[in-house]
């Protein structure tokens, strides 16, 4: 992985106890970053405000390699580790079909 700046290693380094970053290029970084941000606003959103986080959160997706997108998937837990990650996880693709068509079609989930 590449020496990221100070600001972005928090989730980063969180991210490093749970799996391998070796894949993890400098742009995959800063969207990972952007995405932990995301969530922790997601968590301090009244809920009609959520939607407009869980909207950013699909771009930021798109950002990064498809076989990453799991590790935006733990951050819920980051950003509040009470979250149940598989309900809002389900949430976000939901209301994205395209994310999963996307997902797909890059080849992550065969």
């Amino acid at each position: 992985m590449q020496t990221t700046p100070e600001s972005t290693k928090e989730p980063l380094r969180w991210l490093r106890e749970k799996h391998d970053l070796a894949s993890l290029t400098l742009p995959d970084a800063f969207a990972l970053v952007a995405i932990a941000a995301c969530w922790q606003l997601y968590f301090r959103r009244d809920r009609s405000r959520q939607e407009h986080v869980l909207f950013a959160i699909g771009r930021l997706l798109r950002c990064t390699q498809p076989q990453l997108w799991n590790f935006a998937k733990d951050l819920i837990v980051w950003a509040d580790e009470t979250a149940d990650q598989e309900k809002i996880w389900q949430h976000l693709v939901e209301g994205d079909p395209q994310l999963v068509r996307d997902f797909f079609d890059a080849g992550a989930g065969s």
